[in-house]
Parts: C-alpha cells; structure tokens; sequence
C-alpha cells in the first residue's frame, strides 16, 4: 500500500512538473529559460535515481526468493534410505 501511494504521488509530481517546464518553455525569458534547464537535469537525476532504486528492489526480491528456495532444499530433512548395506 505504501508504494502504491508513493508512486502515485511520484506520478502526480512528474504531471505537475511537466506543466511548469511547459510554462518556462512559453514564458521564454532568459531567467525561465536557464530555470528549464534546471529543472530538466533536476527531472533526469530523479528518473535516474527512481529507475536505480526500482532495480535494487527487484534484485532484492528475486535474491530472497532465489535465498529461500535454496534454504529450503538445503536444510530439508534427509530422505532416510530403505534396505542400506552396511
């Protein structure tokens, strides 16, 4: 529940975003224009930051399933064996 709310906010903040880039886009002055760059290196550092967080979780996850699917074979009780020779 909490991630689905804090993409939904991630989400909701990219939109707004999008709309004062366009806005510094129209205004066009020289102060909205180096604010646009700003804002756009701003914008590509959080991508970057959210698509490397994004990766690190899903390794996390698949490195504890992968974990507990090894731990489970590796500390199952041995199958004791019928009709042995000694």
């Amino acid at each position: 529940m909490f991630n689905s709310t804090l993409d939904d906010l991630g989400k909701k903040y990219e939109i707004e975003n999008i709309g004062f880039l366009e806005y510094l886009t129209r205004t066009n002055t020289v102060e909205s224009l180096q604010e646009l760059d700003s804002q756009r290196t701003s914008l590509e550092k959080g991508k970057l930051s959210r698509i490397r967080d994004s990766r690190m979780n899903a390794l996390h996850k698949s490195g504890s399933s992968a974990s507990s699917s090894v731990n489970s074979v590796l500390f199952k009780k041995p199958v004791e064996s019928e009709g042995t020779v000694d």
